[in-house]
């Protein structure tokens, strides 16, 4: 017999099937769910107000976070970067000096 999705009221704390759906939102919002997987988290969507509330306020993060512009580093940085991963290389024994001696 199936059991009808409870609906958290304010106030309440969510259920265990509530803390699972709102862990895999942010997989909802990227698309990243098999169709059955959206589909059931949908359906508890549909009948949760709690969740369903959460996914509308990751989904309004997520949009805004995706239309804020990418800030690149300057040409600087990348100089110093290039320059900080030749020093640890240059600094890094050879792989042969990892080898105990006498061994082959």
């Amino acid at each position: 017999m199936a059991t009808a999705a409870r609906r958290p009221s304010r106030g309440r704390r969510p259920t265990r099937e509530c803390r699972g759906i709102q862990r895999r939102l942010i997989l909802l919002g990227d698309e990243e769910l098999s169709e059955a997987e959206a589909a059931a988290l949908q359906a508890h969507l549909g009948v949760c107000r709690d969740c369903g509330r959460t996914e509308r306020l990751l989904r309004g993060l997520l949009a805004t976070v995706r239309d804020m512009p990418v800030a690149e580093p300057e040409d600087a940085y990348w100089d110093r970067m290039a320059e900080a991963i030749m020093a640890r290389i240059r600094a890094a024994p050879p792989p042969w000096m990892d080898q105990s001696p006498g061994v082959e």
